[in-house]
């Protein structure tokens, strides 16, 4: 199944269509493509990953859009160095990331890992949910970081 998803996205990313599909500003692929590819990773065993940076208002105001842009870059960077078998879309905004892992849980709190670890090295923090559905990954982050009061999950990694 990874093979075919694969063929899709290399497919895609030839063509016209990857233009639109690609996120210049993070390189990574954007969340139109995710919606694209649902049907695929929903058979296809996939785990989610979902990582909300925290406190990036903070850190843009800090330190500039541009430096805040190139650390979250960087990280990503660093991150898909690893050769997991992982996509990363962006998600909403630029501090929010959905990463399809082609595998278990087991699979996926190595890549968990590795993205906090990712985020770390470049001075971020980020929050992060594992599930095998993709939207209660982002509701386990959600309920962790709740618009007012305490959030003693935040920085975590968290399991549905």
């Amino acid at each position: 199944m990874f093979a075919t998803l694969l063929i899709v996205v290399i497919v895609i990313q030839a063509g016209i269509i990857a233009r639109l599909l690609w996120d210049t500003t993070y390189h990574c692929w954007k969340r139109e493509l995710l919606m694209l590819l649902q049907p695929i990773l929903a058979i296809g065993g996939y785990t989610f990953v979902f990582a909300d940076l925290d406190k990036f208002g903070q850190v843009n105001d800090r330190v500039g859009y541009e430096q805040a842009n190139q650390m979250v870059r960087s990280s990503l960077r660093r991150f898909s160095r690893n050769g997991d078998l992982a996509l990363v879309f962006r998600y909403f905004s630029g501090d929010e990331f959905l990463i399809a892992v082609h595998g278990n849980r087991q699979a996926a709190h190595k890549v968990a890992g590795r993205m906090q670890a990712a985020f770390q090295a470049n001075g971020l923090s980020a929050t992060i949910g594992i599930s095998y559905a993709a939207e209660q990954a982002i509701h386990l982050v959600q309920q962790a970081k709740p618009k007012n009061g305490p959030r003693p999950l935040m920085g975590k990694i968290l399991e549905a």
